[in-house]
């Protein structure tokens, strides 16, 4: 029962408060990078075609 013509997409974020200082937010940023690191954990995402990616926004 497969619907070929819908497509469900959606991300995640890690949101900190206006003003949080840089030093924290590249601690974070680091956490996540190590947390996104492991290979089985990327085969795992890629099985179910998700794209891991960090980056800082401001």
């Amino acid at each position: 029962m497969g619907y070929a013509e819908i497509f469900i997409g959606h991300w995640t974020g890690i949101f900190a408060p206006k003003g949080t200082q840089d030093e924290f937010l590249e601690k974070i940023s680091s956490a996540v990078g190590v947390a996104l690191k492991p290979p089985t954990l990327r085969a795992r995402g890629q099985r179910s075609h998700v794209a891991h990616a960090r980056g800082l926004s401001q």
